[in-house]
């Protein structure tokens, strides 16, 4: 069917122990829990564009990619990228959530997959040992937000204060302090060697002279 003509290819080849290792999930589980994890994984190949993980979507595989990069897309806008190391998927292989994001191919890629089936099956036979998986996973999931939450609060101070009125700006003769607003062009010469100054960089952006100094540069 058009399913089975587009699905990844899959090998029982067993990913390499040490590519896994350097995962931030896999790399809180003890090298025993690894090793018996790493039987019950897939290698699945996606060229450039294929997608792993449909938004919405209620499969409830996990993934880490272990080669390549994919693009992160919510309702068709790009939130991110993962890379060699990335997992996705935790929430629908744990909770059963459906996809929140979609996950595309954006070069040739190559990951690791714990299908739902292996994880229960590994729930039968060693319990503990998802109780350890598990308990890795919330534990990168709660890394995560913290970051997150400290991103924001950062961000959120930044703005609440009072905006600069003098500022420290860098020039070729020096470090000078100018009003906020001041545009670019009263601070440069007219000519540099007998040409006009027409433009400026700002942070290694061009800007022209009208540009308004609005930070520190």
């Amino acid at each position: 069917g058009i399913r089975d003509s587009i699905a990844p290819m899959r090998s029982s080849v067993p990913p390499d122990h040490a590519a896994l290792a350097a995962s931030p999930l896999f790399g809180r589980l003890a090298p025993e829990d690894r090793a018996l994890l790493v039987a019950q994984l897939e290698v699945c190949s996606f060229a450039p564009g294929e997608v792993v993980v449909a938004e919405g979507a209620k499969d409830r595989d996990l993934y880490v990619v272990v080669d390549g990069e994919a693009r992160v897309l919510h309702q068709g806008v790009e939130l991110g990228r993962v890379h060699a190391g990335d997992h996705v998927g935790e929430l629908g292989l744990v909770a059963g959530r459906p996809r929140a994001a979609t996950i595309r191919a954006a070069s040739e890629l190559t990951a690791v997959r714990l299908s739902r089936e292996a994880f229960e099956g590994l729930a039968e036979r060693a319990p503990a040992f998802v109780l350890r998986f598990t308990e890795a996973l919330f534990d990168l999931m709660g890394d995560r937000l913290t970051e997150m939450d400290q991103s924001v609060g950062a961000l959120l101070k930044a703005r609440s204060l009072p905006p600069k009125t003098r500022l420290r700006v860098h020039l070729g003769s020096g470090d000078r302090e100018v009003r906020a607003g001041t545009a670019v062009g009263t601070l440069l010469p007219d000519e540099v060697g007998g040409s006009p100054v027409v433009a400026a960089l700002v942070d290694r952006r061009a800007v022209s002279l009208t540009s308004l100094v609005s930070g520190d540069c």
